[in-house]
């Protein structure tokens, strides 16, 4: 495009019009741009190999989404809960134990045995070693012999034997009340054992069954790194055009101004241009313009 700033014109008998004989012009091709918005800034588009890289992430994602899924149930029951309509509730018993292994339902039958064995133990119901029984009867009978030896036949009718017999019996109670003791003791650190194991057992499955979709997670953030040196050339291409539309924008500033300063003159120059069109041949004009061919 063509800026003219200065022009002269004379009249031409043959063509009837005036014609320009002298002027002072510059050639420019950027206007045009600027008045259509030059200046505005269009963000680069990513490449095929970033939308490649993406497109991976995805499917790493729906992967991870459908393993999800598929491990939930696994990951409820490790928690006792089982979904049902759309709801949660607690698992029965037959359905806990109903996926177990022979290892681990061993241990869960073992558990509930020493439950019930300190259950007795606390109600005094436990049965006593078969061997302390047959120890203190073995006790009693040596110390029946020994006071009828000493104090006849009918030791049992006198009160020394009396007292020596009674005491001897308190004493074996006393010996079943520990043993009773030992037993809750026993137990109960026999059952926190089955319960820790079982626990630990439970509690692996499901953490292996919670994680399991995850395993991809590292994959998933290598695609990512990979995305950035991509990103970082888009970010800056949009940084260089940015820079170039501010640019842009100042030199649309400068010329706006120039062309407002030009303005006047420019339309005086049509003011005598129209004069000289009504003067006709008489008259030979010289006159200042800006007109954008």
């Amino acid at each position: 495009m063509k800026v003219y700033f200065y022009f002269e014109s004379e009249w031409s008998e043959e063509r009837q019009i005036y014609e320009t004989v002298n002027a002072v012009t510059e050639e420019y091709e950027g206007s045009v741009a600027l008045c259509k918005g030059g200046t505005t800034i269009e963000a680069p588009k990513p490449s095929a190999e970033e939308i490649a890289l993406q497109a991976e992430q995805l499917k790493i994602l729906q992967l991870q989404q459908t393993e999800s899924a598929q491990m939930r149930p696994y990951v409820l029951k490790g928690m006792g809960l089982m979904e049902e309509d759309g709801a949660l509730r607690y698992m029965t018993e037959e359905e806990r134990t109903a996926g177990m292994g022979e290892l681990e339902r061993g241990q869960y039958d073992l558990t509930k045995m020493s439950q019930e064995r300190q259950a007795q133990a606390y109600a005094g119901e436990l049965p006593i070693s078969p061997a302390l029984e047959k120890s203190i009867a073995g006790q009693e009978k040596q110390m029946q012999e020994a006071l009828s030896q000493r104090l006849g036949p009918n030791w049992m009718m006198t009160t020394p034997g009396q007292q020596a017999i009674a005491s001897l019996r308190q004493n074996a109670d006393l010996l079943r009340e520990e043993a009773r003791r030992g037993a809750i003791s026993g137990e109960g650190g026999l059952l926190l054992s089955n319960l820790g194991y079982l626990g630990n057992v439970e509690g692996v499955q499901t953490q292996m069954a919670g994680q399991f979709p995850s395993r991809t997670s590292g994959l998933f953030g290598g695609y990512g790194q990979l995305q950035q040196p991509y990103q970082q050339q888009r970010y800056m291409e949009y940084e260089a055009s940015a820079a170039s539309a501010q640019a842009r924008a100042q030199r649309q500033a400068g010329l706006m101004g120039g062309f407002g300063s030009l303005l006047g003159s420019g339309i005086r120059a049509g003011g005598m241009y129209a004069g000289l069109q009504a003067l006709g041949p008489a008259a030979k004009a010289a006159a200042p313009a800006v007109f954008l061919v």
